[in-house]
C-alpha cells in the first residue's frame, strides 16, 4: 500500500489519515474546558493520529482574533463568538466557521458527592 499525502482531498483517494497531525487548540481557562483539557493531556486524540497542542487564551478577543488568523485551528469559545465570526460581527470580515461540539448547555460546575465534599 502507498503512503497517501494528507491533503484536504485524501479521503477520496481512500485516506482515513487527518489533514493535520496536530491541532493547535486556543482555550480560556473556565470549568467546561475540562473536557479540552483531559483529552488533550491524556492523549485521547492520539489513536486518531492527532496530537492537541493547548493553547491558553487571556481574553475572547484574543482567541478570536487568533482563530480567524489562522494561529489556531479550532478553540473552546463562546457559543455566538463563532457565529458573529462568521457573519462579521465585532470588528472582523466574514470568515467561514462551524460549531461543531458543544462542551457545556445553559452553564458548567464541577460536582463533587457529599463524602468527597466533606473529605480533607
Amino acid at each position: 500500500m502507498t503512503d497517501l499525502p494528507n491533503t484536504p482531498l485524501a479521503w477520496v483517494n481512500g485516506s482515513d489519515a487527518p489533514e493535520k497531525s496536530a491541532i493547535d487548540l486556543g482555550f480560556m481557562a473556565l470549568t467546561d474546558c475540562a473536557s479540552v483539557v483531559v483529552a488533550a493531556t491524556q492523549g485521547f486524540a492520539q489513536p486518531y493520529g492527532l496530537t492537541l497542542n493547548l493553547k491558553r487564551q487571556s481574553s475572547w478577543a484574543g482567541l478570536r482574533d487568533k482563530l480567524v488568523s489562522g494561529e489556531l485551528d479550532a478553540a473552546h469559545s463562546l457559543y455566538g463568538l463563532i457565529y458573529a465570526v462568521h457573519l462579521g460581527i465585532g470588528g472582523t470580515n466574514p470568515c467561514d466557521m462551524a460549531v461543531l461540539m458543544g462542551l457545556n448547555q445553559n452553564g458548567q460546575s464541577i460536582n463533587l458527592s457529599g463524602s468527597c465534599r466533606t473529605s480533607r
